[in-house]
């Protein structure tokens, strides 16, 4: 039996989107979606639907399409992928030929939570999004359980707004396809961390900005970016806190009302290459703490804590990289807890700290270069003198 006319149609236009994606310039003049030439996802690639149609026709599931009996009913091509846009307003799909799959959806001055919901109430071609964006919609105050119809998204991007609350079954039907989820800058005090473990895809989760209290339960074997800084988490870091996160290459908790690294906390993350605690109630580092498993770059934050005291290896396993201690309460620079970071190659910036350059400094002054120069060279002491000025001579009674 011939294929219809419109499904006919279609195999046309689709061996011209094949034909354009692969094609001249790989990046495309006009991907509004942002990611030139991209195609993954559409059943079989660009060379499958450029050089081989047969399975178009006898399957199209993965297209967003249905094909009933032999006439079918086929989406119109001029809207496909897109739903129509007098349906979605006040959201917009993009989307373009070399974006052919690659689709997003930006809701902007949304009214309200029914006028969001409504929006996936609308026959929606395609069922996988690259992303949700929602902006400038204060009056959306929460994210219920299917929200989004029967969509998936690889991005959550839902920044500066008003939500409070995102329930465990808004995001869930994306647990195999969502990567990013950004939520920050909202008054968020309901998150579900408890289902984290399902989203197997998972990269980056950035919730900093918002209202969550106590640090919570956290699961994923994918996490690589974990950011909930600026939340009133409160309490200390345990042995335990990121025991279930071993992919964690960066963790951003600055603002945090953290009180305590323990020992052992980062121990087993043999990823980590990012730690930023600045901005929270730390008082002592303590033996082991900051552990670190010596990849180049390693870099610690820990600015604007009440740091007066850091016992031998409470910072280890660093291969270069920064410690940054600005503006913080150390009187005293022993050489058993900073000697073998600087001949690690670590670079220490301890300015803003009322150094008291005794007897504690000697050693740094009179081993100089190479190990001084590893200090930030506007480090002074607390009568403003530049510990790199300090004359040796000064200690030579020590």
């Amino acid at each position: 039996m011939l294929p219809s006319p419109n499904l006919t149609s279609f195999l046309f236009l689709a061996a011209i989107f094949a034909f354009s994606a692969g094609s001249g310039d790989p990046s495309g003049p006009s991907d509004p979606a942002g990611v030139g030439g991209e195609v993954a996802g559409s059943g079989g690639g660009a060379s499958g639907l450029g050089n081989d149609l047969r399975g178009l026709g006898d399957d199209l599931k993965g297209l967003g399409g249905e094909v009933s009996g032999s006439g079918g009913d086929l989406i119109q091509p001029r809207a496909f992928p897109c739903p129509d846009k007098n349906d979605i307003s006040p959201c917009t799909c993009l989307g373009g030929i070399e974006g052919f799959f690659i689709l997003d959806l930006w809701c902007s001055q949304v009214p309200g939570d029914e006028e969001l919901a409504a929006v996936f109430q609308a026959k929606f071609p395609y069922k996988k999004y690259r992303t949700i964006r929602v902006e400038e919609s204060p009056a959306i105050t929460g994210l219920p359980a299917g929200i989004f119809g029967n969509l998936t998204f690889r991005e959550f991007n839902v920044i500066n707004e008003a939500l409070t609350y995102v329930d465990a079954g808004a995001l869930s039907l994306s647990h195999e396809e969502a990567e990013l989820m950004y939520f920050y800058y909202n008054d968020i005090t309901s998150f579900p961390f408890d289902d984290l473990a399902s989203f197997t895809n998972l990269k980056e989760l950035r919730l900093y900005g918002n209202k969550i209290s106590g640090f919570p339960s956290l699961s994923s074997q994918s996490l690589e970016v974990l950011s909930l800084g600026y939340n009133p988490l409160g309490g200390p870091l345990t042995d335990t806190t990121f025991i279930n996160t071993p992919a964690l290459r960066e963790i951003h908790l600055y603002g945090a009302e953290i009180t305590e690294v323990m020992s052992g906390t980062f121990a087993g993350l043999s990823k980590l290459q990012l730690v930023s605690l600045r901005e929270n109630h730390l008082s002592a580092l303590p033996e082991a703490s900051f552990v670190m498993p010596g990849l180049p770059n390693t870099r610690i934050y820990l600015q604007n804590n009440t740091i007066t005291t850091v016992a031998p290896n409470a910072i280890a396993g660093l291969s270069g990289g920064l410690v940054d201690l600005q503006d913080n309460l150390l009187t005293s620079f022993e050489e058993l807890v900073w000697r073998p970071l600087l001949e690690g190659g670590v670079q220490l910036d301890l300015r803003g700290n009322p150094l008291t350059c005794g007897c504690d400094l000697a050693w740094l002054i009179r081993a100089g270069s190479p190990l001084l120069d590893l200090l930030d060279p506007e480090s002074t002491c607390a009568d403003g003198r530049l510990v790199v000025d300090l004359d040796p001579a000064l200690f030579q009674d020590c």
